[in-house]
């Protein structure tokens, strides 16, 4: 993957008619996938318009990971840098020879327990780069881009159960959608229609929790929000995502703990420690 497409805005993912048969090798199915990159979860951390307006942001941001980033030895092949931030890293892999990819990920304060149903492997990472589809808690589908793939690709590929700290980045939020038969209180989620398989969500969540961030290096000014995706009485937690929101991507003018919001966002995911 060359550095242009780490960061070029997702119009046309490429094709997918890529997908292979499933590896005889592994207990959890894999396919093969031609397509996929970070521009928009970029964008969604620095705001859409002033990331894609700004050339230079994409490698200065590089060049900061690559400065002061912390190197950490994967195997023999790889190696990752990260800049930690207390809410967030931006995190690169790189082999030898070469930058890999490079994606921003935030950090989760709950875990819920999934089940692997499927590994969509990015070939033209080197396969360094996955989105795991599953269900989580037994119950609802799952799809999220699996941030520590290459560090835990044994345990992603021979696991079915696995404990998933799930996180996300906001591309859109608004006011809470005004329909007649909709509940007062409702919440919830489905893939977006054109980058649903990219594990992009469109969402209806009820801020539970709301943390300010601001990042001086590159000027990040945002939130934090804890939000409900499944209403379930008996478990008021059964489902809830730390999605970071960039006030430069909000439609309206400010966010509180209780409103409902609406929105898009790709939801990352790391097995807990």
């Amino acid at each position: 993957m060359g550095l242009f497409d780490l960061f070029k805005k997702k119009t046309n993912e490429g094709d997918a008619s890529h997908i292979v048969q499933p590896e005889r090798s592994t207990i959890v199915p894999i396919e093969k996938v031609k397509e996929g990159s970070h521009g928009d979860h970029w964008a969604g951390l620095f705001g859409f318009t002033q990331f894609y307006n700004n050339q230079q942001m994409g490698m200065e941001m590089l060049t900061l990971i690559s400065h002061k980033g912390t190197k950490t030895p994967i195997n023999d092949q790889y190696f990752k840098q990260e800049l930690d931030y207390p809410s967030l890293t931006l995190k690169s892999i790189n082999s030898q020879k070469e930058l890999i990819t490079a994606y921003p990920v935030i950090k989760a304060s709950h875990s819920i327990a999934t089940n692997t149903k499927v590994i969509k492997e990015w070939q033209h990472a080197n396969k360094t780069e996955a989105q795991i589809e599953s269900k989580g808690k037994n119950t609802f589908g799952l799809s999220f881009f699996a941030t520590d793939y290459l560090e835990n690709k044994t345990l992603y590929q021979t696991k079915f159960d696995l404990n998933i700290q799930l996180s996300g980045i906001a591309y859109s939020v608004a006011g809470p959608p005004t329909m007649e038969q909709m509940a007062e209180d409702f919440v919830g989620y489905l893939p977006n229609s054109e980058h649903g398989k990219f594990s992009v969500l469109d969402f209806v969540g009820k801020i539970l929790e709301l943390k300010p961030i601001h990042e001086t290096e590159f000027g990040i000014e945002g939130y934090i929000a804890k939000l409900r995706l499944i209403q379930m009485e008996e478990e008021k937690d059964f489902f809830v995502v730390d999605t970071f929101i960039n006030k430069e991507n909000m439609e309206i003018p400010s966010i509180a703990v209780g409103d409902r919001i609406s929105g898009t966002m790709w939801l990352q995911g790391e097995i807990a420690k």
